[in-house]
């Protein structure tokens, strides 16, 4: 600084037009800075144009000697010096510059006053410091470097304060800061979570509404969906996807949807806007994929699954599961243990390495790994991101077991009841809990606000808890209820019996009872038969006829299987239906007719008169039947009457009428047919049918179909058509049903197929056989001598049965013979698949290890 002042000083002496500077510049050589100051000033007062005097001014500034040494003066006044310069005429110009004082030396000063004050900014090394350099140095070559600064600075405060204003502010100053991208991400995050940090459902919504291009905009839709479609209905995914409208998420909302509906409800979903042309298709094509009957295979080192026209659907599988060895393709996906699984198209849906895989309901599919237990959705989508040791879909929820209790989670992973329970199960709509030696139920829909973090509790209200029908059987101390699938207490806690059917319950509580299939009210008693409902109260009867109200009565008791007598006014009635009814006189008896030696099935009546002791019968409709004179009767059923006469039993019609006289006794067969016995040899007969077969075996013929009977002689069987014709010799020691045209006969331990029409044997020598319906068609797995084969009634034989075995696959309408060839003395095993016409679709040639790889073992989770 001093040898700057001796050069200006020097060169002020050589000139003679530049006195107050020259002066100022002595004074200031001699530390007089204090006159030197006065002197400059004076020269400017006098001199408005005095540029020397102004930059010997700035100079006496910058001199850190001085007292007042100030960076901010000496950079005014250079400033001054050089505007004042360039406003002189062009002599005075070149004086100054030959003097030095012109623009080279103004120029100098205020480089280095601009670089002093730079360094001063970054020893203070603040947003404020670089701030006022900016604005005062706004021309020095260092400006860039100081805005690099300040926004470093500001930036380092920004992180140092941390919140979304902070950044915010920050990027309000300074847009275009290397800084701001970082900045704008922080500013985002810390927003977000500033925002949400609740975690309610109404927060994530909020944050989208307002905040739409934030970059957290999705992961906050996935908080959306976690808790939206927690719920797992379809009620809840349609709300979700109306809500969301596009995006991952909405296709994966989707694609749950269509997976948890019934096929019906599916194809009409399809046809909704909810999904656009290319889900759909992508769905179609999948469903149609997992239509294909996929029998495995395996060649040179690899599995494959073909379907019934040999085509490979998938190749190249280096293992396959035992499910799918077994067929038993869980929702249409391949389980490549130790890999993955794969859906039918090949696309990937995990790589994780799965050693099982099981179909639980909803669209969910649980996967087993080393790690536990994972669920995946159909599509492939993990919406829970753990692992557990043991869970399983429990309703809409997943019941995991940890710590020694079960809990509760979403399958979107949102946390519903801590692991304290001994057990807990799914019933209809409920959920029930068993903690501390005690139940509780609610319904499904209560733990859906559990989803946004809202508390729920509930009671632990019964002792004992178990399944019945329709309804949950709960209890406390001596007492017993019923809850239906909706959690209503139906049947409030009493000490009581409760006896459940279905869908229908019976409570007796001693003193009165009550029957659901009647109405929910209490009786003192209840009586019923197949027609006639009798619920008695104190002093009443309430009389329904077939479900319906029909009266009240005094008294009314049940007669037999379809009658009731029922008392009106002082009288006594016998109603036979709701419009058919007698009126019985003081002392007369109606009594059901016998069927089998016991009322139970009685359809008949016999009504005595008191005065005349004339009998009556009627039949279930209260129509007459003309028996004539009888000892005795028995009911078969409602259409024959058995009368015992002294000759021996007479069969009669519902009317009355003769048809069989000096019978032994009958035996209904249903379907109107009854055997009957002569000379100790049964016979049949059906009036609808005009069938009369005389007597002539040794057991009641037993129906094969609507028109053949199996009949028996001599320990032996054979068939009989209802026009008495022997469809069959009597020769069998057994007949099975095929169908209604071929019987399977066995005689001599071999099996033969018979076609009753045409009296033929079809196939023969059968020592034993199997069936596979596939759609209208079956198929017989025969085994002949030493070989399998295939034989349908359609077809005749499919394959000769020249096999070691065959294995046949089925699925719908598909069908796949995978017949074996061994060959014990080159180890070999040869697999031919054949379609249903017995066409060859595909070979392989396998050693016995490698054809042990493909057999259906144990099965795997």
């Amino acid at each position: 600084m001093r040898k700057l002042l001796l050069a200006v000083l020097l060169l002020l002496y050589a000139l003679t037009g530049m006195g107050q500077a020259r002066r100022a510049f002595n004074l200031m050589e001699k530390g007089r800075y204090e006159e030197a100051r006065e002197v400059l000033q004076r020269g400017i007062a006098k001199d408005s144009l005095d540029a020397a005097a102004r930059l010997v001014l700035a100079q006496l500034f910058f001199t850190e000697e001085y007292p007042d040494y100030s960076i901010d003066s000496a950079y005014y006044y250079v400033l001054a010096a050089r505007q004042t310069y360039d406003s002189l005429e062009s002599k005075e110009q070149e004086k100054l510059d030959k003097a030095g004082l012109g623009q080279a030396a103004g120029q100098t000063l205020q480089r280095s006053i601009e670089k002093v004050a730079f360094a001063r900014a970054k020893q203070q090394d603040s947003e404020e410091a670089y701030l006022a350099y900016i604005q005062q140095f706004s021309a020095s070559p260092l400006l860039d470097s100081a805005i690099l600064l300040r926004n470093r600075a500001a930036y380092r405060q920004a992180k140092a304060t941390h919140t979304y204003q902070a950044y915010r502010s920050f990027l309000d100053k300074y847009p275009a800061a290397d800084e701001a991208a970082e900045a704008q991400k922080w500013y985002e995050l810390l927003l977000y979570q500033h925002l949400t940090a609740d975690g309610k459902l109404a927060s994530y919504r909020q944050f989208i509404r307002e905040y739409p291009h934030n970059r957290h905009r999705l992961e906050a839709e996935k908080h959306v969906y976690d808790i939206v479609t927690g719920a797992n209905t379809p009620e809840a995914l349609q709300a979700f996807m109306k809500e969301v409208r596009h995006g991952p998420l909405y296709r994966q909302a989707a694609l749950r949807l269509y997976s948890m509906l019934p096929p019906g409800r599916q194809d009409s979903l399809l046809k909704t806007g909810f999904f656009d042309q290319p889900l759909r298709d992508s769905i179609r094509h999948m469903h149609l994929l997992q239509q294909h009957l996929l029998v495995p295979a395996y060649q040179q080192g690899y599995y494959l699954l073909l379907d019934t026209a040999g085509h490979s659907r998938l190749r190249h599988l280096p293992a396959l599961g035992q499910a799918d060895k077994c067929g038993r393709q869980e929702a249409g996906l391949v389980l490549v243990p130790g890999q993955g699984v794969l859906a039918l198209d090949s696309s990937v849906l995990t790589q994780e390495p799965v050693t099982g895989l099981s179909a639980q309901g909803l669209g969910l599919l649980r996967l087993k790994t080393a790690k536990g237990y994972f669920f995946i959705t159909r599509s492939g989508w993990r919406d829970n991101p753990h692992y557990f040791s043991n869970a399983h879909l429990t309703g809409r929820y997943i019941a995991f077991r940890s710590d020694g209790g079960w809990g509760l989670e979403s399958i979107t992973g949102r946390a519903l009841l801590a692991p304290h329970c001994d057990t807990l199960f799914a019933f209809h709509n409920l959920m029930a809990f068993r903690a501390m030696g005690r139940w509780a139920v609610v319904p499904q829909e209560a733990l859906i606000p559990m989803l946004d973090n809202e508390p729920v509790s509930w009671p632990y209200e019964y002792d004992t808890l178990a399944a019945a029908g329709q309804y949950l059987l709960v209890g406390r101390y001596d007492s017993l209820g019923l809850l239906n699938s909706s959690g209503k207490l139906v049947v409030p806690l009493a000490p009581q019996l409760i006896e459940v059917d279905g869908a229908e319950y019976f409570v007796d509580r001693g003193d009165s009872i009550m029957d659901s299939s009647v109405a929910k009210r209490w009786y003192r008693d209840i009586y019923r038969n197949e027609d006639w409902l009798l619920a008695v109260k104190d002093s009443t009867t309430e009389v329904f006829y077939h479900g319906k109200r029909l009266l009240q009565a005094k008294e009314a008791r049940t007669l037999g299987l379809s009658a009731a007598l029922i008392s009106l006014n002082d009288t006594l009635y016998c109603y036979f239906t709701d419009t058919a009814r007698i009126r019985l006189q003081p002392d007369d008896i109606v009594v059901p007719v016998n069927r089998m030696d016991t009322n139970s099935l009685a359809r008949h009546y016999v009504l005595t008169n008191a005065k005349t002791g004339k009998k009556t019968v009627f039949n279930r409709q209260g129509q007459t039947v003309e028996v004539g004179a009888f000892d005795k009767l028995i009911d078969l059923g409602a259409t024959y009457i058995l009368s015992r006469q002294r000759r021996g039993y007479h069969l009669l019609d519902d009317s009355g009428r003769v048809l069989l006289t000096r019978l032994e006794g009958a035996v209904s067969l249903g379907r109107e047919y009854v055997a009957f016995v002569q000379k100790g040899l049964f016979g049949l007969y059906s009036q609808p049918d005009s069938v009369l077969i005389e007597p002539a075996y040794e057991r009641p013929p037993r129906p094969y179909s609507d028109s053949v009977f199996v009949i028996a002689r001599d320990g032996h069987y054979g068939l009989l058509s209802n026009r008495d014709t022997l469809l069959t010799p009597v020769i069998y020691k057994e007949i099975r049903y095929l169908n209604d045209s071929i019987a399977g006969l066995n005689h001599n331990f071999r099996w033969l197929f018979w076609h009753l029409g045409k009296g033929a044997v079809l196939l023969d020598n059968i020592s034993d056989y199997q069936a596979y319906r596939v759609g209208d068609e079956v198929y017989f797995k025969v085994l002949k001598g030493v070989g399998y084969g295939i034989w349908s009634p359609g077809q005749g034989l499919v394959l000769n049965p020249t096999f070691t075995e065959i294995t046949v696959w089925t699925k719908d309408r598909q069908v796949l013979f995978v017949a074996e060839k061994w060959v014990e003395e080159a180890d070999l095993v040869i697999l031919l698949y054949y379609n249903g016409t017995g066409k060859l679709v595909h070979k392989s040639i396998l050693s016995t290890a490698e054809y042990q790889r493909l057999q259906c073992v144990a099965s795997e989770d």
